[in-house]
């Protein structure tokens, strides 16, 4: 029996996870020393040039307190400052300090290989078309964020 649209929506949405918790559960504790949600937030932090509590709270899609609860461990670690805007000294802005930035380098480079080894049984023209299906996938929900 053929499987409908629905079924196949399942099937993906179950091997994502799958995929998902292999390339984590690939990653020992001692090689990342930081949680997988605090190596999210350093993450975010890496991509935008100035985020505030309120910023990372959103694209984590939390409350505010529990990014700030996860952004204060990230300061008392030493990988994440604090400091006032420039253009309004009433807000604070979080940025990397060079220990963060390196652990952040550090946890890139272990997550990429371990993408890696998971995409491995994939020839170099399979890994081309997933890569274009995945930007298809995400141009498309580009459109319905605006």
């Amino acid at each position: 029996m053929q499987a409908n649209r629905a079924d196949l929506i399942q099937e993906i949405f179950e091997n994502m996870i799958f995929i998902q918790k292999k390339i984590s559960s690939s990653l020992s504790p001692a090689d990342c020393s930081v949680p997988p949600a605090q190596a999210i937030v350093l993450h975010i932090v890496a991509s935008h040039e100035s985020l505030s509590i309120k910023g990372i709270a959103e694209l984590l899609q939390v409350s505010s307190s529990a990014a700030t609860q996860m952004v204060d461990t990230l300061v008392k670690s030493g990988l994440l400052l604090r400091e006032a805007d420039a253009k309004d000294r009433r807000t604070l802005k979080i940025r990397l300090t060079d220990l963060g930035e390196s652990k952040f380098v550090e946890l890139r480079k272990l997550k990429l290989n371990s993408i890696g080894q998971t995409l491995s049984p994939l020839s170099d023209q399979e890994l081309k078309t997933f890569r274009d299906l995945l930007w298809t996938i995400m141009n498309n929900t580009k459109k319905f964020e605006e």
